[in-house]
């Protein structure tokens, strides 16, 4: 006899399994700079541009193509361009960015910002059967961590506030020679935020076989 064959057993289990089913969280990364994206080449590690995500998107535990399957016309709160696989970001129009002149001007936190829809790639499901759906946002212009400026924090923390209702979470990739001083001040620019905000780096590119970035991204 099953003696957890009875209704108030079903209840829980039916909880449980609602609780542990496919979910989906919506993370933004942005990408200031730092050795966690950057290529080997003949100069030593350099910085170039969307070779990051071009890195993210070969690797298997970061991306999963089949992920999207059946997830493109479900019901959703954001604003997604059906079958291609973008995320609609805002970035915050500057003196010093270059922009796209074509490209739609909003207004966003009373922030004047662009428009952009970015590639989104979807990590496998883990073993609770959730996946992390995320859009990197990299800077035009990648930092270099030892020259940061208060006008560099003020711009990550913008690119949070315009953001901010279109994600669950944000992740920072900085370069780890000033990582604990923009910590420390983001820390504050943030005060009594409602969702998760990480930042992290590496001391050896993504890119690389034996490297601390898969690890520190991951977790």
């Amino acid at each position: 006899m099953n003696i957890f064959n009875n209704d108030s057993i079903n209840q829980l289990l039916a909880v449980h399994e609602e609780m542990i089913g496919t979910d989906i969280s919506r993370v933004l990364i942005i990408y200031t700079g730092g050795t966690i994206g950057m290529k080997n080449t003949e100069q030593g590690y350099q910085p170039l541009p969307e070779y990051l995500s071009q890195t993210l998107a070969s690797m298997v535990r970061f991306n999963d193509p089949t992920g999207f399957d059946g997830f493109e016309n479900s019901p959703t709160i954001y604003e997604i361009s059906v079958g291609q696989h973008t995320d609609l970001v805002y970035r915050p129009v500057t003196a010093d960015s270059m922009y796209d002149e074509s490209l739609e001007k909003v207004i966003v936190a009373g922030v004047e910002c662009t428009k952009l829809r970015l590639k989104s790639l979807i990590t496998p499901p883990s073993i609770y059967k959730k996946r992390t759906r995320y859009s990197i946002l990299e800077y035009e212009q990648l930092l270099d961590s030892s020259n940061m400026s208060i006008a560099d924090w003020v711009r990550i923390a913008t690119d949070i506030q315009v953001n901010y209702k279109l994600f669950d979470g944000f992740i920072i990739l900085h370069g780890t020679d000033t990582m604990a001083y923009t910590a420390s001040v983001l820390s504050f620019m943030l005060e009594n935020l409602g969702k998760t905000v990480i930042i992290t780096g590496s001391q050896i590119p993504l890119s690389e076989v034996r490297n601390d970035a898969v690890e520190n991204i991951l977790g």
